[in-house]
């Protein structure tokens, strides 16, 4: 059985009760593409769509609008970072990020939307012109600079009478609330990725060294944690003869030691270890060296789709439990390669794609995608990796000179709740212990039952409103910040217009 084969496995646990019902004027039945684009107009407030309810969520993106619903200025936020600021910063996710000048974030004429810098094809001239800010985006103010005034868009979630329900032509948008009692810890299963390039000793033996920081954090919280190793080398022993299954150019495989292909590191029936294991971090210590020898073209998302594809088959050990939630953490100092490698090769000059030499291509979103079919939306992408600081140039340290910021990792945390970390910081404690701690607001994420009017949402726990969360789009989930987890039997209550 493959991984795209594995049941969807997880009960769902809210309530849904229709209240009130919208339609435009429209009498046409839309699209399934049509359904994306309108949640793509509406949710889509930063360049990686994860959308906050307030400013200050990220510690490291100050000048940072997380949301374009009246924080402060376009930006990379939920992903926490050690050191170099905000990874997108006052530039949002242009500042020299992705692509070298932004994915169109920066600009006003670009972005459409000013002051927020949204990238031109997700929150640009639709998020921020009159279609995304005016009483179709649930703004009464109609196309301001933020995508949606205080009054109709704001952490509140824009309450029925503050705007429009958000509806577009040939979408029905309803009001729903879901009411759920918030349980225990549960079960957490955690795939860690790490880079084996030429680059990576530094990064591994900080990994290695403190682990034991973040086992202490998973352990505090009292998850039923257990986790496997694989590596980011995915070439072939033999060049594949079709373009589109070339991972790696001919002649740049890595070392057959650590051309794991998705497969799990140590003997078969000790591959996943306990985070409670008296052994766990000297194991996991070693089994994180996996070496330098390994190719240069990373996949770190592809590989973990591999290990899981052979979690499946039975190849690698069992680390995918019933209901349990699943977390991707990658350690790479590049960006990941399933791009379809059009990113120059930093070190010698080439644009493989464009040489002919491949057209193999594997995005995040074809990773969520895959995590979906087995998981549900139980599960998050996490990474160690490559940022760029609020000037957007490239983060540097002594330990770590990365040539490529890691917008894939970076694009996958933002739309699964995940936590991004900079790989240049120096105190790699405190980052896996960042990582450790946001993994019990990602693992008690809510799952919304509709596609939401992101404007429209509004969260209580115990019949109190509150501010202190972030949406997700990839997953359709809302995440409570790391201080405001409701504990074990408390009421949560999301209210909502969607599709």
């Amino acid at each position: 059985m493959g991984f795209r084969d594995m049941p969807l496995r997880g009960p769902r646990v809210a309530i849904i009760i229709t209240a009130v019902t919208f339609w435009s004027c429209s009498s046409e039945e839309p699209s399934f593409t049509e359904h994306r684009e309108t949640n793509k107009q509406f949710n889509s407030k930063n360049a990686y769509g994860e959308i906050n309810s307030e400013s200050d969520n990220n510690p490291i993106l100050e000048n940072a609008d997380q949301d374009g619903l009246g924080n402060d200025a376009g930006g990379l936020d939920g992903v926490t970072g050690q050191g170099n600021g905000a990874i997108d910063g006052g530039g949002g996710i242009d500042g020299g990020g992705i692509d070298g000048g932004g994915i169109d974030g920066g600009s006003g004429a670009d972005s459409g939307s000013g002051s927020d810098g949204a990238i031109s094809d997700v929150g640009g001239n639709d998020s921020g012109s009159s279609d995304g800010g005016s009483s179709d985006g649930g703004s009464s103010d109609g196309g301001s600079s933020d995508g949606g005034s205080s009054d109709g868009g704001s952490s509140d979630g824009g309450s029925s009478d503050g705007g429009s329900n958000g509806s577009e032509p040939g979408i029905e948008f309803t009001l729903h609330s879901q009411t759920l009692i918030q349980e225990s810890p549960g079960t957490v299963d955690i795939l860690w990725v790490i880079d084996s390039s030429g680059s990576m000793s530094e990064e591994q033996a900080y990994l290695g060294d403190n682990f034991n920081s973040f086992i202490t954090e998973m352990n505090n919280a009292g998850h039923d944690a257990q986790l496997a190793v694989t590596s980011t080398d995915v070439c072939d022993d033999v060049q594949p003869p079709q373009l589109v299954d070339r991972s790696c150019p001919a002649g740049y495989g890595g070392n057959s030691s650590t051309r794991l292909k998705g497969s799990f590191i140590g003997v078969a029936g000790q591959q996943v270890l306990k985070a409670t294991d008296s052994d766990v971090i000297q194991k996991f210590n070693a089994y994180t060296s996996v070496g330098i020898n390994g190719s240069g073209f990373e996949h770190g998302l592809y590989g973990a789709k591999l290990a899981l594809d052979k979690v499946a088959s039975g190849a690698n050990d069992n680390l995918l439990r019933n209901d349990s939630y699943l977390a991707v953490i990658v350690v790479s100092d590049e960006e990941d390669d399933g791009i379809g490698l059009w990113q120059t090769d930093a070190y010698n000059g080439y644009n493989f794609a464009t040489m002919g030499l491949t057209e193999f291509k594997y995005t995040e979103d074809d990773f969520i995608d895959d995590v979906k079919l087995v998981k549900g939306n139980k599960f998050s992408v996490s990474a160690i990796t490559g940022t760029r600081d609020a000037n957007g140039d490239l983060c540097s340290a002594p330990h770590s000179q990365p040539r490529e910021e890691g917008t894939q990792y970076i694009k996958a945390a933002q739309k699964t709740g995940g936590i991004i970390q900079s790989i240049c910081e120096t105190d790699w404690g405190t980052s896996l212990a960042n990582i450790g701690l946001d993994l019990s607001a990602q693992a008690t994420q809510v799952e919304l039952e509709k596609i939401p009017n992101v404007a429209t949402i509004k969260v209580w726990v115990n019949s109190v409103l509150t501010d202190k969360w972030s949406y997700s789009a990839g997953t359709n989930t809302v995440k409570f910040d790391i201080d405001a987890i409701p504990a074990p039997g408390q009421e949560i209550k999301v209210e909502y217009y969607g599709y």
